[in-house]
């Protein structure tokens, strides 16, 4: 009887470099390449050569917003479409020994990537993405009236002064309008405000908090909690070898969703009933302040995925929990 061993068929994905005018399509394993426009012709022909190739399974990173438009044309063509994290890929070219860096082969390592490791498909969601889109401008423009404030405070000249003022109260209104629409938004649309008042109803958690998490965390309320800790990059992971006991660390993930959570979380962790004493004994214990709020952080976001996936709200999930 023979021993040979059969191999389990290549997996054959696209990979897509995605810019703001055009998109480079590679074929793994074959390597076949072809750009396309970056508008509806160009995505129909993308389609087309797919399909002239056989495949069914397309991936590409997060470009910025670039990206929405030709995940949707794949996903309502009933293809396969994926979305990577960009520093993932990074790293996995790194470890292929991949050094050159061209477009064409940023779309094969995408490709090959997609190729060895699973991830979910992409279901697209126009409401939160053009939640995702508000809650984007909002945190440029927070960002942005932050810097003026600080631009404005070594200011002695009259005219610069004036020229500053106006400027600040121009992003003030500006962030204002933005917020007001988030909230229109959120409120006319049932998928998105009921899981929003349950966020909300955590003490601690804000309208900015549940809007962020509702349009950059579509996992949360379906993932278990160990991966939502991951995703968001509040899991603690080993750093042991041999004898050696190394730190746990927190590292990775979505550093828009962590830095708003870490917002709620510093707020929870004096006026919630459940965060503030589990904060205060990890300080008694001698945690650092860090230390302990990351992991109230992990806490608060357990509790906020338990309470989406049950459909309760805090003080309901207290009582079950």
């Amino acid at each position: 009887m023979s021993d040979t061993v059969i191999a389990p068929p290549v997996r054959r994905v696209v990979g897509i470099d995605v810019a703001k005018d055009w998109l480079d399509a590679a074929l793994w394993p074959e390597g076949q390449a072809a750009r396309f426009a970056q508008d509806p012709p160009g995505h129909a022909a993308l389609l087309a050569w797919m399909a002239r190739h056989g495949v069914t399974e397309a991936a590409c990173e997060a470009s910025g917003g670039y990206e929405r438009e030709v995940l949707r044309t794949l996903s309502t063509a009933g293809l396969q479409a994926r979305l990577l994290d960009a520093g993932r890929v990074r790293q996995f070219a790194r470890t292929a020994g991949q050094r050159a860096k061209t477009d064409r082969i940023d779309a094969l390592v995408i490709a090959r990537c997609a190729a060895t490791f699973d991830s979910p498909a992409v279901q697209p969601d126009p409401l939160r993405e053009a939640l995702a889109e508000m809650v984007l401008l909002r945190r440029q423009l927070s960002a942005e009236l932050v810097a003026a404030r600080q631009q404005a405070r070594p200011l002695r000249l009259p005219t610069l002064i004036a020229l500053a003022a106006r400027r600040i109260a121009h992003l003030k209104d500006c962030l204002r309008e933005v917020e007001a629409a988030i909230e229109a938004h959120v409120a006319a649309h049932e998928a998105l405000s009921r899981p929003a008042a349950l966020m909300r109803s955590v003490p601690g958690v804000g309208p900015a908090t549940a809007a962020t998490l509702l349009a950059e965390l579509p996992e949360l309320g379906r993932a278990s909690r160990q991966e939502i800790a991951a995703l968001v990059g509040v899991a603690p992971f080993a750093d042991d070898s041999g004898k050696r006991q190394g730190s746990r660390r927190m590292s990775g993930g979505r550093a828009p969703v962590r830095c708003c959570l870490y917002m709620a979380t510093l707020v929870a962790s004096r006026c919630n009933p459940v965060i503030k004493p589990a904060y205060e004994a990890l300080r008694a214990r001698g945690k650092p302040h860090k230390v302990a709020l990351g992991a109230c952080m992990r806490k608060l976001l357990v509790a906020l995925n338990a309470m989406l996936r049950n459909k309760c709200a805090w003080k309901q999930e207290r009582q079950t929990s």
